[in-house]
C-alpha cells in the first residue's frame, strides 16, 4: 500500500491495492496517496482544511474552497488532479469500488 499522512485530528482508513486514503474527520497538513507513483491512487473525504494533497507526483494546494465529505480527489487521463464526487468512483475506481461494497 502507497500511502501516509501527516495530518493531525483525524481518523482514516486505509484500503489496498488500489491505494486509497479515506478521510474521516477534519484533517490539517498534508495528505499523500500513491506515494510510490500509483496514480491510481484516491483520497475520498473533506480536504477543504488540509494545506495540500499529493497523488503519486501531483501536488495541489487547497486554498480557499467548497470541498466536502463526499469530494473524491483523483488523477485523470490528462494527469491533472480532479475533484468529484464519491458516487463518481464505481466508475473511476470499480475495483476499489467493490472492495468498499465487501467492507
Amino acid at each position: 500500500m502507497t500511502c501516509c499522512s501527516w495530518a493531525t485530528s483525524t481518523v482514516a482508513r486505509r484500503c489496498a491495492p488500489p491505494a486509497a486514503f479515506f478521510v474521516m474527520g477534519t484533517v490539517e497538513g498534508l495528505l499523500i496517496a500513491g506515494a510510490l507513483g500509483d496514480q491510481a491512487a484516491v483520497i475520498v473525504g473533506d480536504i477543504s482544511r488540509a494545506a495540500q494533497i499529493r497523488i503519486a507526483d501531483t501536488l495541489e494546494i487547497i486554498d480557499k474552497n467548497s470541498y466536502t465529505a463526499q469530494t473524491t480527489s483523483y488523477i485523470d487521463d490528462l494527469h491533472a488532479l480532479v475533484h468529484g464526487k464519491v458516487p463518481e468512483l464505481s466508475k473511476l475506481r470499480p475495483k476499489l469500488f467493490r472492495k468498499l461494497e465487501e467492507m
